[in-house]
Parts: structure tokens; sequence; C-alpha cells
């Protein structure tokens, strides 16, 4: 069994605890128009179907509750309006969820007109994300896609702020364009804040930005979430056939600026990295500005950028431009920021791996990393011998392509008086802090006897009733595969 990293999902509430319920059912759009403007704090499903919210007097659903299941049971839900917002004008959330504390799964929405937001966070599945959404689509018209507008606004594809986990999920043919005060605009999330994004695609997006706000293939901006227990992480993800552009700010392929995070086994494939107006702008094939500090560490490992939508990299006199980083900030000259990331070296005439290497930054900082051509980076086998195991030469005229593994994740349920929020415990298997596990072999097996909460010194005891795996209970040892 390979020793595999594994990772941690959102806790499922004490609602679950109180005994066996069956989820409400959505059927018709007048259900669903129903369900807008609702605290959702019981399962809901929905019918298997299409919903055109075309014409409706739709608004956004306020929130879905912690430990609270939104099952969208592969509906097509189209006609949806994210203009319409949930809250005040100054702190709006514009959305099919304004806010996600529980799990929101298997729901396709297709976009089919255009949408102006204001402050705050817009996202098509949830504006904030503090649970778990997965196995979600968004998609447009491949032939027109519609223009998401953005203002003052952490605007996604999937979610506007993830804090929670977005896993499984693809964004396709949809644009993102910003008017007025800056926007920080992502393929599948605005801002990144102590949450996770694994296992998603973005393909044929555009993303266009002003006033040097920050556009990502991924993530338009990745903070801290407010300790060091908040750390961000995104894990094999794809941006695909797709352009970002910006005037002035950050452009990066997986992110526009990004710290306290971990990004590894991504790809940036056939995609357009451009400057668009007068402002400096720092653009990089993985990242546009990477700061690396004490307590907010970056770290980058097997990724790589190559080819090139329609034009090769677009860069103008005074930018930091680089195949891997516009610009790295590093507190530490020596510590390994970035990891065998390569660049392909045909499309992005840069000088180097790095535009601009401030505070205490230095080439030191990039370990195993380098420009390649297109006919090394597709050579058979170059995948695994420059990326790593798990790497093949199987994508799009040989590029790298990553898959051989499949996610599992973990919740636990628990009797003990007050239910502790998600934020204040950890959960371990065998001794190691699920929070720091992964995608694993399909043989992996794992025992429900070996999961276990560290105590706390001040805070109470919790009592494990039953951990899940993939949303199931577990009542015996099971094996990856079989989930």
């Amino acid at each position: 069994m390979k020793a595999i990293r594994f990772w941690l999902l959102t806790a499922l509430c004490a609602a679950l605890l109180s005994g066996a319920s069956f989820a409400r059912v959505i059927s018709t759009v007048e259900d669903l128009v129903a369900l807008g403007g609702t605290a959702v704090s019981e399962d809901i499903t929905l019918q298997e179907g299409v919903y055109d919210l075309t014409g409706s007097n739709w608004r956004p659903i306020l929130s879905v509750g912690e430990g609270c299941t939104l099952d969208g049971g592969n509906a097509v839900i189209k006609g949806l309006d994210i203009s319409r917002r949930s809250g005040s004008s100054s702190s709006g959330k514009y959305g099919f969820v304004a806010e996600n504390y529980g799990t929101i799964t298997n729901l396709n929405v297709a976009l089919t007109s255009g949408a102006n937001t204001g402050t705050m966070s817009a996202g098509v599945i949830a504006a904030v994300n503090n649970g778990l959404i997965s196995n979600c689509r968004v998609f447009g018209d491949a032939d027109a896609p519609v223009t998401i507008t953005a203002s003052l606004c952490y605007a996604g594809g999937i979610a506007g702020s993830n804090r929670g986990t977005i896993e499984n999920c693809s964004v396709n043919d949809i644009s993102f364009a910003t008017a007025g005060q800056k926007s920080f605009v992502g393929g599948i999330a605005g801002q990144m804040s102590g949450g996770f994004i694994v296992g998603c695609t973005v393909y044929n997006v555009s993303i266009l930005i002003n006033n040097s706000a920050d556009a990502g293939g991924i993530a338009g901006v990745i903070e801290r979430g407010g300790s060091e227990l908040y750390l961000s992480e995104i894990r094999e993800c794809s941006v695909l056939y797709s352009s970002l552009s910006g005037d002035g700010g950050n452009v990066g392929g997986i992110a526009g600026s990004a710290k306290s995070v971990l990004v590894s086994k991504c790809r940036v494939n056939y995609v357009d990295l451009r400057h668009t107006g007068s402002g400096i702008c720092n653009i990089g094939g993985l990242v546009g500005e990477a700061v690396d500090l004490p307590g907010e560490q970056v770290d980058f490992s097997s990724n790589y950028y190559a080819d090139v939508f329609s034009a090769n990299m677009h860069f103008q006199t005074g930018d930091y431009a680089g195949g891997i980083a516009g610009s790295l900030y590093a507190s530490d000259s020596t510590r390994s920021v970035f990891t065998k990331c390569f660049f392909c070296s045909d499309y992005t005439a840069v000088p180097d791996i790095c535009g601009s290497y401030q505070g205490n930054a230095t080439a030191d900082n990039f370990n195993e990393c380098s420009g390649e051509s297109k006919s090394g980076m597709t050579c058979d086998g170059w995948a695994e011998h420059a990326l790593g195991e798990g790497w093949t030469n199987n994508g799009p005229e040989g590029y790298p392509v990553y898959s051989d593994l499949i996610p599992v994740s973990f919740a636990r349920l628990h009797r003990s008086g007050d239910y502790l929020p998600r934020s204040s415990y950890r959960l371990a298997y065998d001794g190691t802090d699920v929070a720091e596990l992964g995608l694993v072999d399909p043989a992996a097996e794992f025992d429900p006897e070996l999961f276990a909460i560290p105590p706390f010194t001040d805070m109470l005891p919790v009592v494990i009733e039953y951990v899940t795996v993939n949303g199931e209970m577990m009542t015996g040892p099971v094996t990856a595969g079989d989930y």
C-alpha cells in the first residue's frame, strides 16, 4: 500500500445524530423557487431533470446548515440569475446558495445569460463556501460563453470565497470580467482562505480583470485564514484551453497571488496569460505573485505550465513575467518554495523561471525547476521522471497528466453534549492528522477503530460515535477502491 497523504473534509453536524430521517425532495420549479430565500436545516434532494428558472422570482438560498446535504441528484438548473443577491448592497452574496456550511453535491448549473454582481462574494454554486462542494458542474455555451461581470468582489465559477473544500468540480465555457472597483477572480474560487480545492477542472474559461486585481485559473487570491491551522491547499487540478488577462495586478495559471498555500500535481495546459492595459503586471505560468513568510509559507511542487490557447504569453515593458512565477517575495533565500515545477519555453518568451525576486528571494528558492521544450515535455517518460510518480505522458499531444489515485474523504459524528465547531478539532487516523491525508491507492484499507480525536486541554472531550467514508458510515474495515 502506498504511503500517500490524505485530506480532511468538513465534519457532519449534530442534526444527523437525531436519528434516521428522509431527505426533503424537490421535484418542480415551484418547489425550487420556494426554497430560495430560506435557510436549509434539513437534507434536500432534487429529482433528476431540468429546472428552468428563467423569469422566476429566484432568490439565493440563504444557507445550507452544517451537517445538512443539498444533493442535486445530477439535475440541471438553467436560467439562474446570479445578479440576485442575498444581503445588503455593501455585503451581498451572489449565487445559487449564499453561504454553505454543509454539503452541496451532484448539482449542474447551465448559465444561459450574463450577470452583474456587486460587493462581497459571487460564486455560481455558493457565494461563500465553509463546507463541502463536490461533484458539481457549472457550464455555459461553448460557442457564446456568458459573462459574469464583478465589481469589488471575490468571484469564482464554483465559489466566490472558499474556506471549506471543493472537490471534483468543473467549470467550462463561461467568462468573467471586472468593472468599477477591483475584484479577485478565479475559475473555481475568487478567494481561498484556509480551504481545499482538489481534483477540479477549468476548461475554456476567460477571465479579464482591471484595477490591479488578481486573476488565477483556479483561485484569484490565496490568503491565510486566520491561523496556522488554516493553510490552503490546491491539488490535482487542471486549467485547460483558457485565457487569463489583467490590467496590472497579478495573473497566474493556478493563482493570481498566493501565500499560506500548498499547490501540487496541477497542470496549466493550452492557456493564454496576458497583460492588457497600462499598469505594471506580475505574470507567471503558475502564479503571478507568491509571498513566502514564516507562518505563511508557500509550497508549489510537481506542477507545470505548457502551451497556449491562441497566443504566446503576453507581457509589456516594466512587467515582471516568469515561466513559473511573475514575482516571488521570500524571507528565506534558501528554502525550497518551488520544487519540480516546469514551464514550456517554446511559448513564453520569458528570460527565466521568475520575473522578479523580492525581499531575500533568490534562484535557490526554486529546486529542480526549469523551462523545457515541448518536444522534451511530451517525450515518453518525461512526466514521471521530471514531475514524479503518478504522472504519465498520456495527455493531449503527449503532455503530462496525473490521474492514478482516487479520493477518499473522512468525517466523524459524535455524542458529547456540546457540539464542537469543525474548526476546533482534529481527526486522526492511526496517529496521523487527517488534515494531512489525501488521495490514496485503491487498495488502501482503513479500520474505523484507528480513528481518534486527540485530547484537548481546554475543551470538552469528544467521543466518536462513528466515522464516515465518502459519506457512508463505516461498520468495519474498508478498502478505498470500494468507495
